[in-house]
């Protein structure tokens, strides 16, 4: 009798404590454990596609080890999944302030801040990004990504390729979005081999192949090219109490009686046409030719004829766009040689958003007149622009003449009085 009631004692307490360890709460575990088991349930339900349980779970493994920079990546990756672009953007930059080599990070950098529409600095990581590991498909076809954003069409086929060639599993991906800047870009038929390749290459029925059918059937509204020439003509009716001509440093025609002093109506025609052969998003060059004419009703003695030619080269560098111009001017006088103006303009314009510039410019001209004088002109042109306001001009001009040395006088733009 001992003995049954001896083992029923062992069994008792066998079983209160099997109870009492089933009790034992989770967070009693040892840091080490939760973190390998909230890693392996993370990476798991995040394979399944189950975001919101994965990114909680990478969560627990970061409070229990908060220096962790493989539970700071997945937890990163599981945030961009999730839309919280912002939470993934501070952990990435989190991650590359404790190692600026982590590669992965500076990728999930740059796709976190391209999200929130900071293209300029998702460049930045991505290059970053690009630099620690230059074989990654991933890092050249977000950069086509942010380079589409900024309008540079130019650029983006040429980085999908490289994710292509990397990478073919990126190749509907990228045919299509190298599809898209060919479409921006008027170039209408390789646009749609693009499209017709991302089809073949991909799932015929996924989102991307419907989107690339859905644009090829959009032919009707496809967008031209950009128009290579423009073409402007101005007519006007003038009437003047006082006709004068005084171009800067001159005597009028007539010499000192130049001055009319007698009304007279006139009529200005202005013509202007530029064309473009050589037009991409980084390059321009083209010509130019304006034509303003004057008609006096009276004094035909006063009336204008300014022909100026010029050629052209244009760089645009981000915010920056960068201009060289030659300019041919040739001014007649009541039907009389006046003025032959040769002049070279560096011209830089810096955007500053979507309604302010800065530009500056530098003008040099050497221009023999009608009295034999030499012109040398070197114009210093802060112009600063804000929504529609005038642009103020100042400029410094030196004139040497028969007649000796004069300063040239502050003047808004060239005019025809």
């Amino acid at each position: 009798m001992r003995i049954i009631v001896r083992q029923l004692r062992r069994i008792t307490i066998a079983v209160c404590i099997s109870w009492m360890l089933c009790l034992v709460p989770s967070w009693a575990q040892l840091p080490h454990e939760t973190y390998d088991f909230s890693m392996s349930k993370g990476i798991a339900e995040f394979g399944r596609g189950h975001y919101d349980v994965a990114a909680s779970m990478f969560e627990r493994a970061r409070n229990a080890k908060p220096d962790d920079l493989e539970a700071a990546d997945y937890l990163g990756q599981t945030y961009l999944r999730l839309k919280r672009y912002g939470d993934a953007e501070s952990l990435f930059r989190w991650i590359v302030k404790k190692n600026w080599k982590a590669a992965p990070a500076w990728l999930g950098l740059g796709i976190a801040r391209s999200q929130q529409g900071q293209y300029q600095e998702a460049l930045e990581a991505l290059g970053q990004a690009e630099q620690l590991d230059p074989k990654n498909p991933l890092v050249y076809f977000y950069q086509g990504l942010v380079a589409q954003e900024l309008k540079s069409f130019a650029q983006a086929p040429e980085l999908f390729s490289r994710a292509m060639a990397l990478s073919p599993d990126l190749t509907p991906s990228a045919r299509y979005y190298t599809g898209i800047s060919y479409y921006q870009r008027g170039l209408i038929e390789r646009a749609q081999k693009e499209f017709e390749a991302a089809i073949a290459s991909g799932e015929p029925e996924s989102e991307l192949a419907r989107s690339a059918r859905a644009v090829l059937q959009q032919q009707t509204a496809v967008p031209k090219g950009p128009k290579q020439w423009d073409l402007n003509l101005s007519v006007s009716g003038q009437y003047d109490s006082n006709v004068v001509l005084l171009p800067a440093g001159t005597q009028p025609p007539g010499g000192a009686v130049g001055i009319s002093q007698k009304d007279d109506f006139r009529t200005a025609i202005y013509a202007r046409a530029e064309y473009r052969p050589i037009q991409t998003d980084v390059w321009t060059a083209g010509v130019t030719y304006g034509l303003y004419q004057s008609f006096h009703q009276k004094l035909a003695k006063f009336d204008v004829q300014d022909h100026s030619p010029s050629v052209f080269v244009q760089r645009q560098m981000g915010p920056v766009q960068a201009r060289v111009q030659y300019v041919f001017d040739y001014v007649q006088v009541g039907q009389a040689p006046y003025l032959i103006a040769h002049v070279i303009q560096p011209i830089f314009t810096i955007a500053e958003g979507n309604s302010s510039s800065d530009c500056y410019e530098n003008h040099c001209a050497s221009t023999p007149s009608y009295h034999d004088c030499r012109l040398y002109q070197l114009d210093a042109v802060p112009c600063s622009v804000l929504g529609s306001a005038t642009p103020r001009n100042l400029r410094f001009q030196h004139v040497e003449g028969n007649r000796g040395i004069r300063p040239g006088p502050l003047r808004r733009g060239r005019q025809h009085v």
